[in-house]
């Protein structure tokens, strides 16, 4: 029977409790190939349809980013849920956002965010829009939508399903509506606060909401989070690939995080941008050039140098790298590096480097540093120097630096 609250489906009866919002292209349906791979004994995994989808087609309402997290709360308080995971895909992502800031803190343990359309909205132009608006009303151009967002990879038969699971699951007037709401509601100012651990999941071959776009406009939002690149994967990932999302979600929700480790050691490639812009940067000395490095740093960018260094500290945010090399310049004529290797390992850059540098009381300074950097998708979000404490001190206070001798060693045969 239709009530005021969302229709919806449940997987299993744990006591775990894990809400799905989901995308705008179609109902909950499209969650429907995860089910065989969710853990029904440890969890119950929670599927509504907003209102104008799949069995809340009759729900009538305003069709907004703010009624769909407000639905999605009192679905949650209907059914007694005190305390609960949230995973939103695409526009379902754009509520989660808004539904995890909106609840008290210890209500959400997670948020699971799957191409998400930032809590700002996803702007389009009038050609995109024209396209999207078409799609609402045909489902061959839906299909056409769904081939473009998987980058073309995996053929018309997919579009084609996609178009027909649409048509099905979604009427013309709330695709039009919702379309709406996820390119021109913008929710960000009340998006922001939520403090649990956040994953951001993005396919690699997603064209629009791309590992840049999340870095910038989503995860920048929130203190900690994990943003992850699906390989081969486009903006369907409960779609195109359901068990490795299963498994992603189920380790995010129930702290298991091998899962996600090993895809951060497996699939996490750095873009060869940022090891060129890490090499302009730290080689050739005077040929030293961070503008393309700077230009790569996300909006919540971490620098963390020892405080037993001079300038010692933690910087925040690209201006303040900037900033901070601009400081250090002031007692240095001049201060370079030249990278003895540029290193790759998952997510991380590591560079060792040896310094050539004149402090401004005349005294060279020629030691060994090592930067390492953290990347997330194609942005660089970490940075910590490692260097040669004493001797830096030293220089900066106008003594020449000391040197040790090796060792004298007495080893006993």
């Amino acid at each position: 029977m239709m009530t005021k609250f969302l229709e919806y489906r449940t997987i299993g009866n744990g006591p775990v409790r894990v809400l799905f919002a989901h995308a705008w292209s179609a109902s909950s349906a499209a969650f429907e190939p995860l089910y065989p791979y969710l853990d029904v004994n440890a969890a119950t995994w929670l599927f509504p349809d907003f209102r104008g989808y799949g069995a809340s087609a009759a729900l009538s309402g305003d069709f907004t980013i703010r009624e769909m997290a407000a639905d999605l709360l009192a679905l949650v308080d209907e059914l007694g849920w005190d305390r609960f995971h949230v995973v939103g895909h695409s526009m379902g992502g754009q509520a989660a956002q808004l539904l995890a800031a909106a609840v008290a803190q210890d209500r959400i343990e997670t948020l699971t965010l799957i191409s998400a359309v930032p809590s700002r909205g996803f702007p389009v132009d009038d050609e995109s829009a024209a396209f999207f608006s078409a799609a609402a009303k045909d489902p061959d151009i839906m299909a056409k939508v769904c081939t473009v967002l998987t980058g073309g990879l995996l053929g018309s038969a997919f579009g084609s399903a996609m178009g027909k699971l649409s048509v099905e699951t979604a009427s013309p007037e709330s695709l039009a509506l919702y379309l709406e709401a996820w390119t021109q509601n913008d929710v960000s100012p009340d998006a922001q606060g939520f403090g649990g651990s956040v994953l951001a999941l993005v396919g690699e071959n997603d064209p629009v909401l791309t590992a840049q776009v999340t870095a910038l406009q989503i995860t920048n939002q929130y203190s900690s989070p994990r943003l992850v690149t699906l390989p081969g994967v486009g903006h369907f990932a409960p779609l195109e690939a359901p068990a490795r999302l299963a498994a992603l979600v189920s380790s995010h929700v129930f702290r298991t995080l091998d899962v996600l480790d090993d895809v951060d050691r497996a699939n996490q490639t750095v873009p060869s941008k940022i090891v060129n812009a890490v090499k302009a940067a730290f080689t050739g000395y005077e040929r030293n050039d961070r503008g393309a490095l700077n230009a790569l740093l996300a909006p919540n960018f971490t620098f963390e140098m020892s405080d037993s260094l001079p300038y010692g500290g933690q910087y925040v945010g690209p201006d303040e790298w900037v900033a901070f090399w601009k400081e250090v310049s002031k007692e240095w004529r001049y201060f370079r590096y030249e990278a003895r290797d540029v290193l790759v390992s998952g997510a991380w850059v590591i560079v060792p480097v040896q310094t050539d540098s004149l402090s401004i009381h005349d005294i060279p300074m020629n030691n060994e540093h090592l930067f390492l950097f953290r990347v997330e998708g194609d942005r660089i979000v970490f940075c910590r120097l490692y260097a040669d404490t004493a001797r830096g001190r030293d220089v900066v206070q106008g003594i020449p630096p000391k040197r040790f001798p090796r060792a004298d060693l007495h080893i006993k045969n």
